[in-house]
């Protein structure tokens, strides 16, 4: 009990109170999101693609480079899914500045690589158990070894 005001301390204010900050929902979302692009970083580098950071601030992720052939790519990853079973990546605006989109869906272990020009809007919805507009792009790496 808070001796001055004589109310419980909150969970939060309890962590504060011993030194503890609690980890908000960015800081989670963000640390997730560069855990599923270190992992297809990693997939690609098994798959002999070489991958290049930018070392400025830019519209996409890495470079991946196959035999020359050089794109840059995007990672979105999704864990929940909405009440009629369907997990929603948010693309980007219809701008580009990437030419790859790699979406991984976390709980399905699948990853999707969309080439820009195949986006259909600036959503991509892909369900747990049905197959997707996309369903050609599931696990297509070879896409990676074509100029988009």
């Amino acid at each position: 009990m808070c001796s001055t005001l004589g109310a419980r301390l909150t969970g939060k204010q309890r962590q504060e109170q011993i030194g503890l900050k609690p980890i908000n929902t960015r800081a989670r979302n963000e640390t997730r999101g560069v855990a599923c692009e270190m992992m297809l970083k990693a997939l690609l580098l098994n798959r002999g693609f070489i991958i290049s950071d930018p070392v400025l601030s830019c519209s996409y992720d890495f470079i991946t480079e196959y035999e020359g052939i050089l794109n840059t790519v995007q990672v979105r990853s999704a864990t929940h899914r909405n009440g009629m079973g369907y997990y929603r990546i948010r693309a980007g605006a219809k701008v580009g500045g990437y030419s790859v989109l790699l979406v991984h869906i976390i709980p399905m272990k699948v990853t999707y690589v969309i080439p820009w020009n195949d986006l259909k809007g600036i959503w991509v919805s892909v369900h747990e158990s049905r197959a997707s507009k996309y369903e050609k792009h599931r696990e297509n790496w070879e896409l990676l070894k074509a100029v988009h």
